[in-house]
């Protein structure tokens, strides 16, 4: 009866013993872009996909082309408290569709389409709105509408202007960094598409309102600070070219100073 229980509590402490080493390892995907993701691999279909939850509990689906390879090591342990991981920024995994706006200001000018006098560089409201899907875990291919708006009234002539420019494109972002790092959260964004220009005139009760199209591009930059597993707060700097020809507007530009707030709807979600 001795030896029997001595045998059990001996086989009882070598499984304790296998299942906490099994714990201590975790999965590493190293990719061609030298990114490294480290946590569990839950999903794999074979030449096409894998899905690893990443250490912070979001998950993220990784086309296999992409993959350098899959190993398994032992896993980094950080013990601290949760007062010391309170300031911590959440990682940087972005998946399926993505919505956001951004919101500031910055200046802009244009000129003419008759004798191109150039008018002067004054401040704008500026609203960006895109959607997109993640096709690469760095990279963003969206839809993106950038305006910019400014208003002069002169009180005494009675006369109210409002200028407008719009570029309709179509944009990616990319995220150079390691996801898993908080260099994961800067951007780069450039996108080319249909631009509009906008001059509205009010003298007294009559307006008179004349809009022309062209072509635009749009260039940017800026770094996001990922607050939740699916919301990133972020501040950018960006500059658009509009190429009219036409009567009124030749050519416009502005520059902007936004904060952006973008959605990432299949961050941390799983099948």
């Amino acid at each position: 009866m001795f030896r029997l229980a001595l045998i059990v509590i001996i086989v009882f402490c070598i499984c304790k013993q296998e299942s906490a080493d099994a714990q201590e390892m975790e999965d590493v995907i190293t990719l061609k872009d030298g990114s490294i993701l480290r946590g569990m691999i839950i999903e794999t279909i074979p030449d096409s996909t894998t899905r690893i939850q990443l250490l912070g509990g979001s998950e993220m689906v990784i086309q296999m082309d992409q993959v350098v390879k899959i190993t398994k090591e032992t896993k980094h342990v950080i013990v601290s408290d949760s007062k010391s991981n309170a300031g911590k920024r959440k990682e940087h995994s972005r998946a399926g569709w993505m919505l956001g706006f951004s919101l500031g200001g910055g200046p802009g000018n244009f000129t003419d389409g008759v004798i191109g006098n150039k008018s002067s560089s004054e401040g704008g409201a500026i609203v960006n709105l895109r959607v997109g899907r993640m096709i690469h875990p760095k990279f963003l291919i969206h839809f993106e509408v950038q305006g910019y708006l400014r208003e002069e009234t002169n009180l005494f002539a009675g006369i109210a202007s409002e200028i407008n420019f719009d570029n309709f494109a179509i944009a990616g972002t990319f995220h150079p960094g390691d996801p898993t790092q908080p260099s994961g959260g800067f951007y780069l964004r450039g996108g080319i598409g249909i631009a509009e220009a906008t001059f509205d005139v009010t003298v007294g009760s009559t307006k008179t309102s004349s809009k022309e199209r062209g072509f635009g591009i749009l260039v940017g930059l800026g770094y996001e600070f990922r607050l939740t597993t699916r919301f990133a707060l972020g501040v950018g700097a960006g500059y658009n070219k509009l190429f009219i020809n036409e009567t009124i507007f030749d050519s416009a530009q502005f520059g902007q100073f936004v904060l952006d707030l973008n959605w990432y709807l299949g961050s941390g979600t799983s099948k």
